[in-house]
């Protein structure tokens, strides 16, 4: 049973980083064509995330962790109250408010000039 789960988790950190990966480069994107100004900062946050998340799965499948299950569950939880609740909201509040001075319902059919 010890294997199956084991094997469960490694399919659960790669399926993880694999959307972070699209999820992070396609925000990034849209922050970029918006002029959104905390971009920098933002991007910096995603590659920290990215790299612990990344760590973590490392460690575990090269047998220098058994039990991540804590540690992982802690950042993510961590990660949902501290980027996705602020640092995101801000960033949607930004489009928000773009489409509001735009005339533009979704926010996203106008990039900020070049």
């Amino acid at each position: 049973r010890k294997v199956g789960n084991r094997l469960i988790l490694e399919m659960a950190l790669d399926e993880l980083m694999h959307y972070t990966r699209s999820h992070f480069a396609r925000e990034e994107e849209y922050m970029k064509r918006f002029g959104y100004p905390e971009y920098a900062a933002h991007c910096r946050a995603h590659h920290s995330f990215s790299a612990r998340v990344e760590a973590l799965r490392w460690e575990y499948l090269h047998g220098l962790r058994n039990d991540i299950h804590t540690d992982l569950l802690d950042y993510l939880w961590q990660w949902l109250m501290n980027h996705i609740a602020e640092a995101d909201k801000h960033y949607s509040s930004f489009i928000a408010g773009l489409a509001k001075t735009r005339g533009d319902a979704d926010g996203i059919a106008q990039p900020a000039p070049a």
